[in-house]
């Protein structure tokens, strides 16, 4: 039993399972790859986001319920 707890100890240590391989851990997305959705506040990715220009600015959307949203009243969620 001692030796299973030393053993389940070194690895939690050591930040993985130990076996080399990789567990499918992306790297995080640079903050600049993200932006957030003036409607909802999700973070979305800049580059798969739908968006709109509005008073010379880019404004990016999650979806397009958002952008729909947006389009009806910008003056909404412009700030």
């Amino acid at each position: 039993m001692k030796t299973l707890l030393a053993a389940v100890l070194a690895l939690s240590f050591l930040g993985g399972c130990g076996g080399g391989h990789d567990h499918g851990t992306a790297p995080a997305a640079s903050p600049q790859a993200q932006v957030q959705d003036p409607v909802c506040g999700m973070m979305v990715e800049k580059a798969s986001a739908r968006s709109q220009e509005h008073q010379g600015k880019t404004w990016h959307f999650c979806s397009q319920e958002c952008l729909d949203k947006f389009k009806a009243a910008p003056e909404k969620y412009v700030k």
